[in-house]
């Protein structure tokens, strides 16, 4: 095996908690809901490509979303949301965010009230991402789209889901 596995690892939970401290931290007032969690079995394929040596595999497994939204209030702005989905896969670990920071280089966000879809183009010193998920909020289906190109050593790997999710709290009005 080529790719250590660790490489998936890149964005941590307690990296998701940093960015929900940060998103807190620059606005004025800022509250986050809890998370909505919902419970998902996939289907997946995993492309990896390193010195022309392809690698294909494809799997399934049971994965839990996250998706947090945050409502923020700046003085001279009217309230904005922000919304972020976290697939905990062991193929599938970029968070999706529809808020541009000093990672998140493009992002497209067309979400409403029956469906999140969001777009990023991610970019950091070792890695470039662009990540997709989108996620039918009636339904439950998941599609999620991953490809991170590792800039040290060229490796590009793309990760495709596919599933049905379904909330853990049932208690949560909205999915």
């Amino acid at each position: 095996m080529f790719l250590n596995d660790n490489i998936f690892n890149s964005f941590s939970k307690a990296g998701v908690f940093l960015l929900l401290l940060l998103i807190s931290f620059f606005s004025n007032e800022s509250f986050a809901e809890e998370p909505i969690k919902l419970s998902c079995t996939v289907n997946g394929t995993e492309h990896s490509e390193l010195n022309g040596y392809y690698k294909n595999k494809t799997f399934n497994e049971p994965v839990f979303v996250d998706i947090y939204i945050f409502s923020t209030k700046k003085s001279n702005v009217s309230n904005s949301f922000v919304t972020m989905i976290n697939i905990n896969s062991s193929y599938f670990n970029t968070p999706v965010i529809n808020n541009l920071d000093d990672k998140v280089k493009k992002v497209i966000d067309n979400s409403n009230s029956s469906t999140w879809a969001i777009f990023n183009d991610q970019d950091d010193e070792t890695q470039k991402t662009s990540v997709e998920v989108k996620l039918d909020r009636n339904t439950g289906i998941l599609k999620a789209y991953n490809n991170i190109f590792y800039k040290p050593n060229g490796t590009t790997i793309s990760v495709e889901l596919n599933g049905v999710c379904e909330k853990t709290d049932s208690s949560k009005l909205k999915f």
